[in-house]
């Protein structure tokens, strides 16, 4: 998933923030806390639930999560003073107040034969170009060949093929099943 907000973009697949374009260097907890917020604007989220779920398991001072706050603002060009971003409720926790665009990957895809820089690029609906960066982790699925079983193999042939291991059908069609399964589950 894709949230645009001013300059601005949280990719969840990439799990990255970008500044027009641009990868924004952030820990991993800064950029949950990000897409908490964004993903929860709607409402105020408060410090116990965001402490709760942006370091999880970990104890941590009250102080941590202020230091992240503070490093989420100044990566999106926001302040604890002017909050166009991130608000603080007073007594209550913090809301995400940007305009936020939500988009899924699938409907940034083009075909890989359009060049960079071609007026045939994908443009949002503002007429700004999605930059060529986003398009580069799109799903994909692999497809491989398969030997039949049965039908005039031998008894041997027909043993190795249903073995769970490797040189096995069933190892080989296992692992490509896991793989997709993985796949999705990181997408998801």
């Amino acid at each position: 998933m894709q949230y645009r907000f001013h300059r601005f973009c949280l990719d969840t697949a990439h799990f990255a923030l970008y500044d027009d374009g641009k990868k924004v260097d952030l820990e991993p907890q800064v950029l949950r806390l990000l897409q908490y917020l964004i993903e929860n604007r709607d409402r105020v989220v408060s410090r116990t639930e965001l402490l709760d779920k942006v370091f999880g398991r970990h104890i941590v001072s009250d102080n941590a999560l202020t230091v992240r706050i503070r490093t989420a603002r100044q990566s999106v060009g926001d302040t604890a003073r002017s909050q166009k971003v991130i608000a603080t409720i007073q007594g209550s926790g913090y809301r995400f107040v940007a305009d936020v665009d939500t988009r899924a990957h699938t409907s940034f895809s083009r075909q890989p034969s359009v060049p960079s820089g071609s007026p045939l690029n994908e443009v949002d609906e503002r007429g700004q170009s999605i930059p060529d960066h986003l398009f580069t982790a799109r799903p994909s699925i692999a497809v491989l060949p398969f030997e039949v079983i049965g039908g005039g193999e031998s008894d041997s042939d027909q043993e190795r093929a249903d073995q769970p291991g490797p040189g096995g059908h069933r190892y080989e069609f296992d692992r490509l099943l896991n793989l997709a399964e993985h796949t999705l589950d990181q997408e998801g």
